[in-house]
């Protein structure tokens, strides 16, 4: 009778030891699939933004500073770029109130969708010393304006993928990014006077 035990033991053993593996398995398999999931997610975002043509999204910053500050009334405005997240154009704006950050990030198409915001604590090491507010009354040039300066500037019938806006050296400057033709534009947004153009080869 000992010896039967046993034997049903050692099948009951073996065949935990079976189904462990099999779900073993499947566990490989799910996380193999999410992977690529986000890889291909990944490249989705990489090649819509490299093809973007951000001349469709230029609402102006006092538009976007409004929309800021109906969710983030403390924060002073200090960032604003156009992006892509889960393969949708959007707007990423940034504040900062002393010690915290808040990023706010919404439709492209329609600013009044939310799609996340974040509030995040700023240990004082990690504070960026550029990152200080823009000051908006020195915000004179348009979104547009900015794009058809750098277009000018370099000579380039393409429209950007890629513009921001944020505060440098003490100026509210746009950087307008034309990644397929390798280069980058900065503008100060108060007079459209170009402060610098970097080329990649």
């Amino acid at each position: 009778m000992k010896k039967t035990w046993a034997f049903f033991g050692m099948i009951g053993l073996l065949s935990i030891g079976l189904v462990g593996c099999g779900s073993s398995e499947e566990n490989k398999e799910a996380v193999h699939r999410s992977s690529e999931s986000s890889s291909t997610i990944k490249e989705k975002e990489d090649k819509i933004e490299e093809n973007l043509d951000v001349t469709q999204y230029v609402k102006t910053p006092s538009i976007l500073e409004k929309v800021f500050h109906k969710t983030y009334k403390e924060y002073q405005l200090y960032k604003i770029k156009v992006d892509i997240e889960n393969t949708m154009p959007i707007y990423e704006i940034q504040g900062i109130n002393h010690h915290k950050e808040a990023t706010l990030k919404v439709e492209a198409k329609n600013v009044n969708k939310i799609i996340s915001k974040q509030e995040e604590t700023i240990e004082q090491y990690e504070q960026d010393t550029d990152d200080q507010p823009l000051i908006m009354k020195d915000v004179k040039k348009t979104p547009t304006e900015a794009i058809k300066i750098a277009q000018q500037e370099t000579k380039l019938k393409a429209s950007p993928n890629e513009w921001g806006l944020e505060s440098k050296d003490g100026k509210a400057i746009y950087i307008v990014n034309f990644e397929k033709e390798h280069k980058e534009v900065e503008i100060n947004a108060k007079d459209g006077v170009i402060l610098n153009t970097e080329i990649d080869e």
